[in-house]
């Protein structure tokens, strides 16, 4: 279950690796768009969809992130190349599914880690932490955008900006996009659309991400995994 649990961790990322082997408009009313972020990144709950596309001789790989949080519960479920997974934080509790819900040593399908126990860097809350929308809307608010027609903001961000680098480093599988442009969406006070673009520096490559935020403050009903379909980390690590 150990190696399931790494695998998931690092699915989206070799694929990348292994596939890839590698506006105008008045200026924007900074508070308008500064106010939209901090009140979505502060909402008590919201749901997001996330779609990336990484085109190179005419292939694309892909990767959808469907999630769900509050102040206190995270759930992503993911696809790419035909693999699936999922984590879920419930409680003082991180769960990893195995991929594809692969069931092994009977039923278990979920590897359980306490977070308090969690180095800040390792692979299981990295992996979290891209998942999320946070790191995108991060990346937002690096922008240098100007308001254009109706709610849109358009503009460039600086690829080599840390936070920029940092939020897609592992969902691009490391690889370097520059030429970034933003299209930010707000509706009712809140950044409800996010799309990103940009290209390799040598032009081979292109990126397109997708992302949709909506059911904003809406309860969430998430049912941790079943006793038996899970496994501890920390109890495993301690009996090898």
């Amino acid at each position: 279950m150990r190696r399931s649990a790494l695998i998931l961790a690092a699915a989206v990322f070799v694929a990348l690796s292994i596939t890839l082997a590698a506006s105008g408009g008045r200026p924007a009313d900074k508070p308008g768009l500064a106010a939209a972020l901090t009140r979505t990144s502060h909402l008590r709950s919201l749901h997001y969809a996330v779609h990336i596309g990484i085109r190179r001789s005419g292939r694309t790989l892909t990767l959808h992130i469907r999630g769900q949080s509050d102040a206190h519960t995270v759930s992503v479920h993911f696809e790419s190349q035909g693999l699936s997974g999922g984590e879920l934080v419930y409680g003082p509790f991180l769960y990893e599914q195995a991929p594809d819900g692969i069931a092994v040593y009977g039923k278990v399908r979920w590897l359980r880690s306490m977070l308090a126990r969690l180095p800040a860097n390792s692979r299981e809350l990295e992996t979290l932490r891209a998942l999320k929308i946070g790191p995108l809307l991060e990346v937002v608010g690096r922008g240098r955008l100007r308001i254009g027609a109706g709610h849109m903001f358009r503009g460039p961000v600086a690829y080599d900006d840390p936070v920029v680098r940092d939020s897609l480093s592992l969902l691009t599988g490391g690889l370097e996009f520059r030429r970034l442009r933003l299209t930010v969406s707000v509706h009712g006070g809140l950044v409800d659309w996010v799309l990103l673009s940009g290209k390799t520096a040598d032009g081979s490559s292109t990126l397109r991400l997708a992302a949709h935020l909506f059911a904003f403050n809406r309860p969430l009903h998430l049912v941790p995994p079943k006793p038996g379909t899970f496994m501890d980390l920390q109890l495993e690590q301690l009996s090898e």
